[in-house]
C-alpha cells in the first residue's frame, strides 16, 4: 500500500509469444488495465506499434499511460 501523495507506477510489460513476434495490442491493453484495477495511478508499458492501437489501449485504461523506452532503430 502507497502512502497519501505517493504515486503508483506499475511497469506492465506483457509476455512475448512463442511465436517470437510483438506483443499484441490487447494484451497490452490486459495488462494496462489490470494493473489500473489493481491500484496503480500510472501505467508504463510498451508501444502496440501504431497510434490507433495504442489510442484503444489508452481509452480503455481508467489511468494515465505512457509508453517505455525508445526506438531501437537509433
Amino acid at each position: 500500500m502507497h502512502g497519501v501523495g505517493d504515486a503508483l507506477l506499475a511497469m506492465m510489460y506483457p509476455a512475448v509469444p512463442r511465436s517470437g513476434r510483438r506483443t499484441t495490442w490487447s494484451r497490452v491493453a490486459l495488462a494496462a488495465r489490470a494493473a489500473a484495477e489493481l491500484g496503480a495511478d500510472i501505467v508504463k508499458t510498451v508501444y502496440t506499434g501504431d497510434p490507433d492501437s495504442f489510442r484503444t489501449v489508452t481509452r480503455g485504461c481508467p489511468v494515465p499511460v505512457v509508453v517505455a523506452g525508445g526506438s531501437k532503430d537509433r
